[in-house]
């Protein structure tokens, strides 16, 4: 509808919700083809240090990485829940690399010319996102070589049925653990200052 009506739509998806299993991939790649969306920007979840999510992954024992540069929205720093961070990272990889294939990008220009009235200069600069976006594919890490432990967080030796996700509740229907939400004053989960100056500290 927003497009019928001359609007171009840049949609920003994000990959490995607690609710997201394999099936989520294909899924994603169907709903762009029938919404008929020639352009997307595809990341993966990142709990940011200080926000309810990071907190309670931390809780959990989920963070697989405390370096800083992974948390780029392109690289896998948790456990997730139905699947394990190798699976996650090579899923993001599939999305990315099939939705911006040169296929995919030929059957993608009748759907940039359907925004009425068509803008050449906009058009150009969709052209440009998808071959942009091509090139993002090979850039996605699917190894977890840098992990923290790279032994435990391997993706044959832990599940996403291990015990400390059984009781998960990141993203559950009850307000107070929405991701994102604006912290208040006096919560505990504010900010993760402690933890951030701990590892400041690590050699």
């Amino acid at each position: 509808m927003i497009q019928d009506n001359g609007i171009a739509f840049h949609p920003s998806i994000i990959l490995g919700f607690d609710t997201d299993t394999k099936a989520i991939f294909d899924d994603t790649l169907e709903f762009l083809a029938r919404a008929k969306l020639p352009t997307m920007a595809l990341h993966v979840l990142t709990p940011y240090p200080g926000t309810r999510t990071y907190q309670r992954f931390k809780d959990q024992g989920r963070i697989i990485s405390h370096d800083w540069s992974h948390y780029d929205h392109h690289t896998v720093v948790f456990q997730p829940k139905n699947i394990t961070p190798q699976e996650l990272a090579e899923g993001h990889r599939y999305v990315q690399s099939e939705f911006y294939s040169f296929s995919s990008i030929v059957r993608h220009i009748p759907f940039l010319l359907r925004v009425s009235p068509i803008n050449l200069r906009r058009t150009l600069l969709f052209l440009l996102l998808n071959f942009a976006g091509k090139g993002v594919a090979k850039y996605i890490d699917t190894s977890l070589d840098w992990a923290d432990n790279n032994e435990k967080w391997n993706s044959q030796t832990i599940r996403p049925d291990d015990e400390v996700l059984k009781e998960s509740s990141v993203f559950s229907s009850d307000n107070s653990y929405l991701p994102f939400q604006a912290l208040k004053d006096g919560s505990p989960h504010k900010n993760d200052e402690q933890h951030l100056r701990e590892e400041d500290k690590r050699p």
